[in-house]
This record gives C-alpha cells, sequence and structure tokens, in this order.
C-alpha cells in the first residue's frame, strides 16, 4: 500500500507540473508577451520624445542668438526704411541731384529718364547723364548723393 501512496503522489506532482507548466506558458502568452509589446512600444515613443527634447534644448540655446539677431535685423530695416522714399519722389531727387552738383561745380548735361522698371517689390527709374568734373569732386557729390 504504500508503493500505491508513493505511485499517487509522483502521479499527482506531475499532474501538478504539468499543471504549472501549461499556466506559465499560458502566463507568457497572454500577459507577459503582449506587455512586452507594449513596453517596447513605450520605449521607442520615450526615445522619439527624448530626441525631439534634444532637438529643442538646442533651439532654445540659439533662441538669445536668434532674438539679437532678429533685433539687429530690426535695426537695420528702420535705418534702410528711412532711406527709401515712401512716395513717388522724382522732382525732388532731380532737384537735389542738381542743386547738390551746382555746389561741387559740376556740370550736368544729357540727363535722360528711361522708363520705369516696375519689380515685386519697388519700382526701378534709370537716368543716364553726362559729368564733367575732376575725381576728387566727383567723389565728393556722390558721397552726398548717396549718403
Amino acid at each position: 500500500m504504500a508503493d500505491k501512496k508513493n505511485q499517487v503522489t509522483t502521479q499527482q506532482k506531475v499532474l501538478i507540473g504539468i499543471i504549472v507548466f501549461v499556466g506559465l506558458i499560458m502566463f507568457y502568452s497572454k500577459v507577459y508577451s503582449p506587455m512586452q509589446g507594449k513596453i517596447n512600444e513605450a520605449k521607442e515613443e520615450l526615445s522619439k520624445k527624448q530626441d525631439k527634447l534634444s532637438e529643442m534644448r538646442r533651439t532654445a540655446q540659439q533662441l538669445d542668438k536668434l532674438e539679437k539677431d532678429l533685433e539687429i535685423l530690426g535695426q537695420q530695416l528702420k535705418i534702410t526704411e528711412k532711406k527709401l522714399p515712401t512716395n513717388n519722389e522724382l522732382p525732388q531727387l532731380i532737384k537735389t541731384i542738381t542743386d547738390t552738383a551746382k555746389k561741387y561745380g559740376i556740370d550736368i548735361a544729357n540727363m535722360k529718364v528711361q522708363s520705369p522698371k516696375s519689380d515685386k517689390f519697388y519700382t526701378s527709374h534709370t537716368y543716364s547723364f553726362s559729368i564733367s568734373a575732376d575725381y576728387h569732386t566727383l567723389g565728393s557729390f556722390l558721397t552726398e548723393i548717396v549718403g
């Protein structure tokens, strides 16, 4: 009879082992495996977000420099806008050129006005004329006209 108790106990151990083994397989396939997939997806998403964060930090470090550049460009824009005419000031421009030429004793001859050419942001007016002057006088004249 002792053998039968041992035999049943061995069978029970084998049965329990099989049940535990099947339980582990079911746990792995139903719980652990899907969770591992979700963990891998979360790791990939975390990696992407860390890359994006690194890029944003690099951009943020450049923000001060970009703001300074923007301020400098804004100042340059204001200076340039002050130099540009806001309306068609051609008669005044011609008068300024001729008055400045007289101031420096320069003779302007054969002034010809060509037709204006329109561009996207401005209209270009071209003039051709002849000037008689020495080199330094001409330089002073052009400096005053352009400056």
